[in-house]
């Protein structure tokens, strides 16, 4: 499934909810693009500040979450350990850029310190060309 703006962004997604790859016109900002038998390498984590520390994926097989598309919005729904959250990624209408709204309910009587991670590989070249050196592009 894909998601598009006017100015040339455009996030692909997997089946399973995982971020396949993100373009923005000609540029490929991921480093590679995901598979079904690859983790993405861009995801967004909901952090219990517990001890230890629990996290979730909220995108892709690892999250328990339901995906909805529409033309310039993705949105993943999801309950984790009676946490209900929707985390919605809409793009710019104006701008290649992109804004994720978290959005998490707390369902049980227990106090809970959260927060999100947000992981993005960056590959920044041109969408045409073959892959790039991962151990390098590491480096920088």
């Amino acid at each position: 499934m894909k998601i598009r703006n006017s100015s040339g962004l455009a996030f692909d997604f997997l089946e399973n909810g995982s971020i396949q790859q993100i373009v923005a016109d000609s540029i490929r900002i991921s480093l590679k693009p995901a598979t079904e038998f690859s983790k993405s390498g861009a995801n967004l984590f909901l952090r219990k500040k517990t001890q230890p520390i629990q996290y979730k994926p909220l995108l892709g097989p690892e999250s328990n979450s339901v995906f909805q598309y529409s033309a310039d919005a993705f949105t993943a729904h999801g309950n984790w350990d009676g946490l209900e959250y929707t985390c919605t990624l809409q793009l710019s209408a104006k701008s290649l850029s992109w804004q994720w709204q978290i959005e998490v309910k707390n369902s049980t009587d227990a106090k809970v310190e959260l927060d999100v991670i947000y992981m993005q590989d960056i590959g920044l070249k041109p969408a045409t060309s073959g892959l790039v050196n991962e151990y390098y592009v590491s480096q920088y």
